[in-house]
């Protein structure tokens, strides 16, 4: 959602600053019509997925049961990410390492932070974090150009979306999300290397 609202806003001021800021029934069009398609989508999403919905809402109890799911253990995982801070503890050993550092009990076998930042500093220490620092600097170098149209933007917010949904889980642990978004990012990145080659 936040993803598709940062690209909403961003389409409507183009629109705006293209228009001389002159707001008419045609300068809202489009953007009516994808905020009808995200509430559209929403709704049928949530009417599908309802029942799961509603079961993991009454499973919890207050903000502070919600808090502690998954928010108490990032400490420890920054006491373990500390404690190994030149090259980390290894890549895959997080399962292994953790309990030395972990001084609540938990009934789950926790296999990674399900936290990006938390994760690469865990795992690869200061190179990880620097890494880190790198794709978020490519990111916004990528957001800054000033030839991208709104598909290149709908891509670049779809990532940036599941950045920041890996601060609290671990999708792109998984290879089809990874590859997924660095397939759709390589589109963006070349967009000028392709334009140019047009050109000549």
């Amino acid at each position: 959602l936040l993803g598709q609202a940062g690209l909403g806003v961003w389409l409507l001021r183009q629109r705006q600053e293209a228009r001389g800021r002159v707001q008419g029934p045609a300068a809202w069009g489009r953007g009516g019509a994808a905020l009808l398609v995200l509430g559209a989508t929403v709704a049928v999403g949530g009417y599908v997925a309802w029942e799961k919905l509603w079961a993991e809402a009454e499973s919890v109890d207050s903000v502070e049961e919600l808090r502690r799911g998954k928010l108490d253990v990032w400490p420890m995982m920054a006491e373990a990410a500390r404690a190994c801070p030149v090259l980390g503890m290894g890549r895959g050993a997080f399962e292994a390492a953790f309990p030395r550092y972990q001084t609540a009990p938990n009934p789950n076998t926790l296999t990674h932070p399900e936290n990006a930042v938390l994760q690469l500093g865990a795992e690869l220490g200061v190179p990880g974090l620097v890494l880190l620092a790198v794709m978020l600097w490519g990111y916004l170098r990528l957001w800054r150009r000033e030839r991208l149209g709104s598909l290149e933007r709908a891509v670049l917010a779809g990532a940036g979306a599941l950045g920041l949904h890996n601060l609290f889980d671990f999708s792109l642990e998984l290879p089809a999300c990874a590859v997924a978004v660095l397939v759709a990012l390589a589109a963006v990145a070349r967009l000028e290397e392709r334009e140019g080659a047009a050109v000549a």
